[in-house]
């Protein structure tokens, strides 16, 4: 295997999951994630990893769309944090605020607060968007 994010991350869930793939499958899995960010990739196996510790059962090993969904909940924490983290001291009630225009009409608008957490979030990364599940009715034999 090469040594990107993906194979460590293989490496390490083949190791936790005593299981082993063959070239082939390590080559799904590349494809499968490749436009993955690579600094979630291992916290993501790490968030699979707890997952299993806390009793989820993968066979034999977590799937590729597993592995994705993980990925994005690493995202989502980490956009929230750097969203609560522009937050940090906000006094405004539901973020906003009242001022009034040049012709003293009063208008609400959103908080400075709200809107520095709002750029945070999104230098923090932009979500990752994940395929639609099929329910197991929905499947053709």
């Amino acid at each position: 295997m090469a040594n990107g994010p993906i194979e460590a991350g293989l490496a390490l869930l083949m190791a936790t999951f005593r299981a082993e793939l063959d070239t082939y499958q390590v080559r799904a899995y590349q494809r499968a994630l490749q436009d993955l960010p690579a600094d979630v990739v291992l916290p993501a196996c790490d968030h699979l990893i707890d997952q299993a510790a806390a009793g989820r059962k993968f066979y034999p090993l977590p799937t590729a769309p597993e592995w994705k969904q993980a990925c994005a909940v690493i995202i989502d924490g980490k956009r929230q944090a750097a969203f609560r983290l522009g937050l940090g001291g906000c006094d405004h009630p539901s973020f906003m605020e009242s001022y009034q225009d040049e012709n003293g009409v009063e208008w609400t608008r959103r908080c400075q607060c709200y809107l520095r957490g709002k750029q945070l979030m999104a230098a923090a990364g932009k979500p990752l968007a994940l395929p639609a599940l099929m329910l197991e009715e929905d499947r053709t034999p």
